[in-house]
């Protein structure tokens, strides 16, 4: 027959028990007292850099282990130096990840001459928001519409051939005919604005939101022609879709090849091979800080569009360009002056 214990025999025995151990982490333990660099594909001072200083704070309170995280800026030749840093030179540990420019899958589809990686290999781990495309002008370069821009030579600073400061205009030109002078080097989009700002360039195509945020003074001087993304751009009601105006639908399914990439604008990746434990806690921390309630208030305080992208519609829509049809691309690549490999 069982015999009872008496409680307090009992209570003393629980007591001496030896305490369990912690439950480890590895992420948590990897992490701790490390640096985890965010690559920045553009100079200081432009959006990606702001986006990502901005979100650094709560990313590392949010983080298993707390690390630190720093900027490295890679600005140049439309993107593809940061990209190519990030998929061949940067450790693949988890210690690296980067800000790349929405075009990235474009230009390795379009076999844009300098790219050297393979963009379905990136990790996507969430964005920010939505980057919505304009071709902006000074009111004094005398134009104001796109036809009118067929008329007279406009001058536009671009980062490089795999920018969207390129692609966007080299399009329009080709399709539109349109007589854009594309004057490329600049290393990046705060370079492009600071020209703008010296009127060194009648305008520029690329990012709404980034014009707004970073010369916003400006915008008084300014017009816009025509928007260069799949949906109307809500604070610009009166500027047409370029889509809009293209009769051939070939031609316009181009477009919106070349133009429907604005999902992939402000979007953080990783490089392929991090371990998985490492690359979901980065996905989560990602989301978490993207959603949380302060930060949003705090992006809003600082007029920068917050609206965050999961990192699987990330994923689905870089791949999705990768996949685009053969007969699509080869017509861009032919209407931009690629089509013999030459860049």
């Amino acid at each position: 027959m069982l015999r009872r214990l008496p409680f307090a025999v009992a209570l003393g025995a629980l007591v001496a028990l030896p305490a369990l151990p912690a439950k480890a982490d590895p992420v948590a333990d990897f992490y701790r007292g490390k640096v985890v660099t965010i690559i920045v594909a553009s100079n200081a001072g432009g959006s990606h850099s702001l986006y990502s200083q901005f979100l650094s704070n709560t990313i590392e309170r949010m983080m298993p282990g707390n690390p630190t995280f720093i900027i490295q800026n890679e600005g140049g030749a439309g993107g593809t130096r940061a990209a190519n840093y990030l998929y061949n030179r940067s450790p693949r540990d988890g210690t690296h990840i980067g800000i790349m420019l929405s075009d990235m899958p474009m230009a390795y589809r379009l076999k844009l001459t300098g790219v050297k990686y393979e963009p379905k290999e990136f990790h996507y781990l969430g964005g920010a928001t939505k980057a919505q495309s304009v071709i902006s002008v000074y009111k004094s370069a005398g134009v104001s519409t796109l036809a009118e821009a067929r008329t007279k030579e406009i001058v536009l600073g671009s980062s490089g051939k795999g920018s969207q400061t390129y692609t966007i205009p080299a399009a329009v030109n080709a399709i539109m005919g349109t007589k854009f002078k594309i004057i490329t080097g600049y290393p990046g989009m705060g370079a492009v604005d600071q020209a703008l700002e010296n009127k060194e360039i009648h305008g520029r195509a690329g990012v709404w939101a980034s014009l707004r945020q970073n010369k916003g003074h400006l915008l008084d001087q300014m017009v816009h022609l025509g928007v260069a993304d799949l949906e109307p751009i809500a604070d610009l009601p009166g500027v047409p879709l370029i889509t809009s105006m293209v009769a051939d639908p070939k031609d316009r399914r181009v477009l919106e090849f070349i133009f429907g990439s604005g999902i992939l604008g402000r979007a953080w990746v990783a490089p392929p091979g991090v371990p998985a434990d490492r690359l979901k806690a980065l996905r989560d921390t990602f989301w978490k800080a993207l959603n949380d309630p302060e930060t949003i208030k705090a992006a809003r305080e600082r007029n920068l569009e917050w609206d965050p992208v999961s990192w699987d519609m990330l994923q689905k829509a870089a791949t999705a360009v990768v996949d685009t049809d053969d007969d699509i691309v080869n017509r861009a690549r032919t209407i931009m002056g690629v089509d013999d490999g030459k860049s």
